[in-house]
């Protein structure tokens, strides 16, 4: 894969949603009062936002709610989420916005691009702009009809960029999280991807430089020594020491304890019925599917 730990750019991207917004404007029926709640007299309500490319999200975030309503207990939590996010969510009770319905399949378009269990991440997502810019736009429409103290996105990156690229659009608090920062080209890629990577990071430089507000907390799930040392490209900083300086740490957030997995691995493996000296591997892919072809061939050794 071609990512480190990323901001991810979409061509013309403010010329598109703002074609995408007129396209999706219809006349309000003028029968219909509109009403407002002042936003002391009703609930704190927040949006949340799960990448589906990869269920380690999910299972994260599903962690990161359940906290948040221990903090605040009148916290409501609408999901705008896809499949298989969604199927973790319903698991766990959580109430999914209907407008997710409306969502491009991003984790279709990844399982797409990848040949077996091999995926080029960084050209994938350059040949994903018209579906962040459409999944953007359901966001937009959500927001607008909604009335939303917070919006957490973890990697939801058509909502962190576009909302980079057209700073008015932006109505409500946004956490981002993350759990990698920057591109790093493939060596197969030549001359021509060690551009275009570094290109795409300059412009999420820029974009954190000159919109500072735009990001009300920057959270990267992992620590420091997670980051390569690597520079963003030619002339630009180092990708871990810009990443200290622009966000703040969480360390790993796994949804659940894993002490006792590992104080009871004698006993965990009796009860899988494994052998005492028997050697066990383990083999997992991403939510997205993306893998398929390598599970299969682990299967059949």
């Amino acid at each position: 894969m071609t990512t480190t730990s990323g901001g991810k750019r979409s061509n013309g991207s403010k010329a598109g949603t703002t074609a995408a917004r007129a396209r999706r404007q219809t006349p309000a029926p003028t029968s219909a009062p509109r009403t407002w709640t002042r936003s002391l007299a009703r609930r704190r309500r927040a949006l949340y936002i799960s990448s589906p490319i990869g269920l380690g999200h999910a299972q994260r975030d599903v962690a990161i709610a359940a906290e948040l309503r221990t903090l605040h207990p009148d916290l409501e939590i609408d999901w705008l989420a896809q499949h298989p996010v969604t199927a973790v969510l319903e698991a766990h009770g959580e109430r999914i916005h209907p407008a997710s319905a409306w969502l491009a399949s991003e984790s279709g378009h990844i399982a797409s691009e990848s040949s077996g269990h091999s995926l080029h991440a960084f050209q994938a997502i350059r040949r994903m702009d018209e579906i962040l810019v459409a999944n953007f736009m359901v966001f937009h429409d959500v927001i607008e009809a909604g009335e939303y103290d917070l919006v957490i996105g973890d990697e939801a990156w058509d909502v962190d960029y576009f909302l980079h690229e057209n700073p008015e659009l932006k109505r409500t608090a946004f956490a981002w999280m993350t759990d990698f920062v920057g591109w790093l080209p493939m060596p197969v890629g030549g001359d021509r991807e060690a551009y275009l990577t570094a290109d795409y990071n300059a412009e999420m430089i820029e974009h954190i430089a000159r919109l500072p507000r735009i990001r009300d907390r920057a959270i990267f799930v992992g620590n420091p020594e997670d980051i390569v040392p690597d520079d963003f490209g030619p002339g630009m900083p180092r990708i871990r020491d810009w990443t200290e300086q622009h966000f703040a740490f969480s360390g790993y957030v796994t949804g659940f304890d894993p002490t006792p997995l590992v104080e009871g691995r004698d006993e965990l493996r009796r009860e899988l019925a494994y052998r005492p000296d028997e050697r066990v591997v383990i083999v997992t892919v991403g939510g997205s599917g993306v893998g398929e072809a390598l599970l299969r061939r682990v299967v059949s050794a």
